[in-house]
């Protein structure tokens, strides 16, 4: 967890983050109606929006869960994003 809080702060130098609540607060509801549904990891997952030319979204240790803008503006639908992200929680 400290390696993840670690890069978080790397990455926050180096990428732009998303401050748009709107978005932010909905990408959040997605993930944690997944996590709802993940057995007890100890972890606390925490959902970022970053501002990277790549559709992608990776995650680090700890919880920490990115996702690219041009990945969220590509999904067709919730589903498609939910399921983005719930392949990422699968690696934490």
């Amino acid at each position: 967890m400290i390696l993840g809080e670690l890069n978080s702060q790397r990455m926050a130098s180096e990428t732009r983050y998303i401050q748009d609540e709107k978005l932010l607060a909905y990408v959040r509801e997605i993930g944690d109606r997944l996590v709802r549904h993940l057995p007890t990891t100890g972890l606390k997952f925490q959902f970022f929006i970053i501002d990277i030319p790549d559709a992608n979204a990776f995650n680090t240790p700890g919880g920490y869960v990115f996702i690219s803008r041009k990945l969220i503006a590509f999904t067709k639908t919730e589903d498609e994003l939910a399921g983005v992200m719930a392949h990422e929680l699968g690696h934490a």
